[in-house]
């Protein structure tokens, strides 16, 4: 989370005409959490994390309400077939389908998780054996 916030307050310093390193947005970032640590306690992190978490899942919803308002009107979409090589491939898009329908097309090979053990992305190993542990950390 220290990084996401560091790269978020670079690139809008950035866009400021302002150089902030990611060094120095990790410090500010934390400096503000041990702010608000210090001053509430373990109440002000429970607070934080209902307040961001709630952010989070309706900011997520309006992205995806905005993103199928625009796949439903599009009559093409331009897809990444293999980050390796940077190929991309255009499909036309049904006209009588509708946003849902489109995502479900052009995505329909991302939506699985249970990739191939050899996938370099997220084999099903990494989904068994791996990714319980930090749950366990994160959640407890």
């Amino acid at each position: 989370m220290t990084y996401s916030g560091a790269l978020t307050l670079s690139s809008l310093a950035g866009k400021a005409g302002h150089h902030l390193t990611l060094a120095q947005g990790s410090l500010i970032i934390g400096l503000i959490a041990m702010a608000y640590v210090t001053a509430g306690g373990l109440k002000a992190c429970a607070w934080a994390d209902l307040i961001q978490g709630s952010a989070l899942i309706v900011g997520g919803a309006v992205i995806m309400f905005c993103a199928f308002q625009q796949l439903g009107g599009a009559t093409e979409a331009a897809m990444v077939v293999s980050a390796q090589t940077g190929a991309v491939e255009v499909r036309t898009l049904a006209a009588e389908s509708g946003a849902f329908e489109r995502f479900m097309e052009l995505n329909r090979s991302r939506l699985n998780m249970f990739l191939p053990a050899d996938d370099p992305v997220l084999p099903w190993t990494a989904l068994l054996l791996g990714l319980w542990i930090p749950n366990f950390y994160y959640w407890g």
